[in-house]
C-alpha cells in the first residue's frame, strides 16, 4: 500500500491532468517523465510513471487527509470513468475538484514558520572542530595539534601491540554480542579498580568502592553530574582555569553553575598553588571541585605530592565533594602507579570523591569509549545505595556500555604477560611525548620565540 498525504493527492491529480492533456496533444512521454522527475513526483509513484495502473489498484489515492471521504464513497462511478482510458482526463479533473479545498488549506500551512526556526546555529566544537578542519586541509605538511591522540614518528595513529594481541584472542573466543549489564563488564571493572587504586588496596578487599563501566571520560563525568544533581543541594561546580572545555558543558547541562579557581600562573609557567588554595577555602560548603589526576589538560602542570596533600586538606575543611578526572594515567610520568597518587590519597583518607577514569589515551582506544566511574563508600549499606542509584543514572543516559573495548582492556590487565608489555608501551609513549615536547620547545627557542 502507498501512503500519501493530501498534498501528494493534489499533486497526483495535477500531474495526471497534465499527462493526459499531453497525450491528447501527442507530446512524447519522455518529456513528461523528465518533468515528473524534476518535480519529484517520481518519489511517490513507483515503476517510473505507471499513473493509470496505480490509480486503478490503489483507490486510497483518491482521498485526502482532510476528510474527503465522499470521493471513496463515490469511487464506483469514478473508477468506471478511470477504467476508460479515453476519458481518464475526466477522472483527473474530478480528483482535482475534490482536492482543491484541502490543497488551499495545505498551501497556507506550508507558509507557516517551522517550529525549529527558534533553533540557532551551534558553534563548532573548539577541539573536535580542529580535526574536521585538519582533514579538509590539502597541505601535505600539515600537523594536527588539536586533538589529544598519540601519533607515531610519521604522524599516524598507533595501535598498541598489546591491543592487537588482545583483539586476536577475543576473536578466537567467539564471544557473544549480548547487552552488557548496566554496570558493565565485571572483569573490566575489577581490573580498572586495581589499576586505579592499587592491587592490594584494603578498600577493594572490603568491597567499599562502587565501580561502573562508562563511556570513557565524558560518559563517566556525565553520570557523576546527573547523580550529584539529584542529591547535592549546592549547585556550584568549580573547575581549574583553564580546564578541558567539555567540563563546562557537562555540568551546565546537568543544572550546575560552573565557575573557576586559579590554577595556571602565566608569570611562572607553573601552578598557582597559593591562589588555588585561597579559592578553595572561599567556596561555599559542599561545593563540587573538579581536579585533574595527572597530565593536567591543557597546561600539563600537576601539583607535587606535598601540594596534593594541601589541596586535600583544603577540600576536607570545606566538606567539598571532589571529582577527579583521570584521563591520562601513565602518560604524565610513564608509571601508572605514580600518576594515580592523587586518587589513592583521597581514597586513603576516605574523602567523598568520584573518580572518572578514561582508557582512551593510555590504551589508544579513542573510538571504543572505554572508561569507569568509581566512588568510595563508608560501609556496605552505603555501597548498596550508591551502586543502585548510579545504575539508575547510567540506565537513563546510555542503558549499558559497549563490550568490545572493555574486553580488550580486561584481557590486557588480567593477563600478566600482556600487562607487563602494556606497561612498557605506556612508558614508551610517555617518554616520546616528553622528547617531542622538548624538541618543539628547543626549536621554537632557536627561532626566537620566548
Amino acid at each position: 500500500m502507498y501512503s500519501c498525504t493530501s498534498v501528494h493527492v493534489y499533486q497526483f491529480a495535477i500531474y495526471s491532468y497534465i499527462y493526459f492533456t499531453m497525450q491528447i496533444k501527442k507530446i512524447k512521454k519522455k518529456l513528461l517523465l523528465q518533468y515528473l522527475v524534476d518535480t519529484h513526483l517520481a518519489l511517490y509513484i513507483p515503476n517510473k510513471v505507471q499513473i493509470a495502473s496505480l490509480l486503478l489498484t490503489q483507490p486510497t489515492m483518491l482521498t485526502t487527509l482532510h476528510g474527503i471521504n465522499t470521493t471513496i464513497q463515490k469511487s464506483a462511478s469514478v473508477l468506471q470513468i478511470v477504467r476508460s482510458t479515453s476519458t481518464f482526463l475526466l477522472a483527473a479533473k474530478t480528483i482535482m475538484s475534490a482536492s482543491r479545498g484541502a490543497a488551499t488549506d495545505i498551501t497556507s500551512k506550508q507558509t507557516t514558520p517551522s517550529i525549529w526556526n527558534i533553533v540557532p546555529m551551534g558553534p563548532p566544537d573548539p577541539i573536535l572542530g580542529i580535526g574536521v578542519a585538519f582533514k579538509k586541509d590539502p597541505d601535505t605538511s600539515k600537523i594536527n595539534v588539536g586533538i589529544g591522540a598519540y601519533r607515531d614518528d610519521n604522524g599516524k595513529p598507533w595501535v598498541l601491540p598489546t591491543v592487537k594481541e588482545a583483539q586476536r584472542r577475543i576473536v578466537e573466543k567467539n564471544l557473544d554480542m549480548e547487552y552488557a549489564p548496566i554496570e558493565g563488564l565485571d572483569s573490566f571493572n575489577k581490573a580498572a579498580m586495581k589499576l586505579l587504586y592499587g592491587e592490594h588496596n584494603p578498600l577493594l578487599e572490603q568491597k567499599r568502592i562502587v565501580c561502573l563501566q562508562s563511556l570513557s571520560g565524558t560518559g563517566s563525568l556525565s553520570v557523576a553530574a546527573h547523580f550529584l544533581a539529584q542529591y547535592v543541594k549546592n549547585k556550584n561546580v568549580y573547575v581549574s582555569k583553564p580546564t578541558w572545555s567539555n567540563h563546562y558543558g557537562i555540568f551546565q547541562t546537568a543544572g550546575f553553575t560552573v565557575s573557576e579557581y586559579r590554577y595556571w600562573d602565566p608569570n611562572t609557567n607553573g601552578l598557582n598553588y597559593d591562589g588555588m588554595i585561597q579559592d578553595i577555602q572561599s567556596f561555599q560548603e559542599n561545593s563540587i571541585i573538579i581536579l585533574h589526576a595527572c597530565a593536567h589538560n591543557p597546561t600539563g602542570v600537576d601539583p607535587t605530592k606535598e601540594q596534593w596533600q594541601g589541596i586535600l586538606q583544603a577540600i576536607q575543611k570545606g566538606n567539598h565533594i571532589a571529582i577527579i578526572d583521570c584521563a591520562y594515567q601513565g602518560f604524565a610520568s610513564g608509571d601508572p602507579d605514580h600518576d594515580a597518587y592523587a586518587v589513592r590519597l583521597f581514597a586513603e583518607h576516605h574523602h567523598p570523591v568520584f573518580v572518572c577514569h578514561s582508557f582512551a589515551k593510555n590504551f589508544g582506544l579513542y573510538g571504543q569509549r572505554v572508561g569507569s566511574i568509581s566512588t568510595i563508600c563508608k560501609d556496605h549499606d552505603e555501597y548498596a545505595r550508591l551502586d543502585s542509584q548510579l545504575k539508575i543514572v547510567a540506565r537513563r543516559l546510555y542503558s549499558s556500555p559497549p563490550l568490545h573495548g572493555a574486553r580488550i582492556v580486561a584481557e590486557i590487565l588480567n593477563d600478566p604477560t600482556l600487562y607487563e608489555q602494556w606497561l612498557q608501551e605506556v612508558s614508551t609513549m610517555a617518554n616520546r611525548i616528553r622528547s617531542v615536547r622538548q624538541a618543539l620547545h628547543d626549536e621554537l627557542k632557536n627561532l626566537g620565540s620566548e
